[in-house]
């Protein structure tokens, strides 16, 4: 079973600034922000790996991993795989866009240089270049 399954069989939540939050809201939250009362994907996965870090059940009994430390596990594995999908999102839509950038520009190149061009056509030309549109 995946982890997405997993988490809403589940009904998984995370609480956060704004509130509760289940896995569907996850992707509609921004990669950070700058406001304490928001919550984002960067602020959860601080949490939670701040939880993880801090939560041994017992270094005695030789389990040291307690269902809630299971839980917040897995919602930093939830946490973290949409943080990778955005970034990874945000770098291609970046790349789409300086492509689109650089083709206009080299479109633009193209079209002076066929002005050029066209100017430097002797006048009988252009006429017949006319005349057979």
């Amino acid at each position: 079973m995946n982890m997405f399954e997993k988490a809403t069989k589940m009904q998984l939540r995370w609480m956060s600034p704004q509130g509760t939050l289940d896995v569907e809201d996850l992707w509609n939250l921004p990669l950070k922000t700058t406001k304490i009362t928001k919550a984002s994907l960067d602020g959860l996965a601080i949490e939670l790996d701040r939880e993880l870090k801090n939560n041994v059940s017992s270094f005695v009994d030789g389990n040291r991993t307690s269902p809630q430390t299971m839980l917040n596990q897995l919602r930093f594995d939830l946490v973290k795989y949409v943080i990778d999908a955005k970034v990874s999102e945000n770098n291609i839509a970046k790349l789409t866009k300086e492509k689109a950038e650089k083709k206009e520009r080299l479109l633009g190149f193209v079209a002076q240089k066929q002005d050029q061009e066209l100017a430097n056509m002797s006048v009988e030309k252009l006429q017949g270049m006319i005349a057979d549109l």
